[in-house]
């Protein structure tokens, strides 16, 4: 096996961990509208520890991914509540983004939170149209967290270099 085949082992083994996570949370929160600590608990420590070798991100932009994913979403669940006194979103969903933080650092974190509402918003309206959903109805968000957290995994640093060449 080649020497560059055998480095790029524990970032596929990084890579496939954080995926498996993702697609697991995504199929949890879907039929139960729960997305467990026995995994994004586990997953941010996990997403900490591999920036200590992962070649996509050190230790710095993990911490400050897991802090910004995390404490930007809580921050936002606590507006939610106090400006309409109801939970606009669980805490599952601000440790996702805490573990999608530590794995993918803060520009990670952005990408997955715009294409995670991007999508959710588009389903949401889409079924509201076709009458399936109402206003008040629930969308699991952490599907698409899920779906967005994959998306900034592989595509993640061209997009944000593509985006930052339009500014």
């Amino acid at each position: 096996m080649p020497a560059s085949a055998i480095s790029a082992l524990p970032n596929a083994a990084a890579a496939a961990a954080f995926g498996s996570a993702l697609i697991a949370l995504a199929g949890i929160d879907y039929e139960h509208f729960l997305l467990p600590d026995v995994i994004t608990l586990p997953g941010i420590a996990v997403g900490l520890l591999i920036s200590l070798f992962a070649d996509w991100i050190d230790w710095r932009q993990a911490l400050l991914g897991a802090a910004l994913g995390g404490g930007g979403l809580w921050l936002l669940a606590r507006l939610w509540l106090l400006l309409r006194h109801e939970e606009g979103m669980g805490l599952g969903d601000v440790k996702m983004l805490a573990m999608v933080g530590a794995f993918l650092g803060w520009q990670g974190v952005l990408v997955t939170v715009f294409l995670g509402s991007l999508a959710g918003a588009l389903v949401g309206l889409t079924l509201i149209a076709l009458r399936r959903l109402d206003l008040g109805s629930r969308l699991p968000f952490g599907v698409f967290l899920a779906g967005g957290a994959l998306v900034a995994l592989f595509a993640g640093p061209a997009l944000v270099a593509r985006y930052s060449r339009l500014l």
